[in-house]
């Protein structure tokens, strides 16, 4: 699910710009999402935590509201060291993604 409301506040940024962070976002999330699996594999929780709050934040500022919302779970989890959901949370980044960007890209159309 993304953010219709932050979304059209973007609208000021002009479409192109939107467009280019869009891009940027979908190019370099794929690798912090994989970053994200090993810190996990390796149980470095406390890296774990800064790397979930790092893509929460891209994600909110481009209005992908379900995927910041679940690396704020992952994050939160993270710190509180419960390791034992952080694994299928983690699981579910990729399809979040993809739901996200193919949400983003239909509402650029409204641009």
């Amino acid at each position: 699910m993304i953010d219709r409301e932050l979304l059209d506040t973007r609208k000021i940024l002009g479409k192109e710009f939107f467009e280019g962070l869009l891009v940027k976002f979908e190019r370099d999330s794929v690798p912090m999402l994989e970053q994200l699996k090993e810190l996990n594999k390796a149980h470095k929780l406390s890296e774990l935590s800064d790397a979930a709050h790092r893509i929460k934040g891209i994600a909110a500022n481009v209005g992908a509201k379900s995927l910041a919302e679940l690396c704020y779970k992952i994050q939160l989890g993270a710190e509180a060291g419960e390791s034992s959901n952080l694994t299928a949370w983690i699981d579910q980044l990729p399809s979040q993604l993809t739901e996200a960007m193919t949400e983003l890209k239909e509402y650029m159309k409204t641009f």
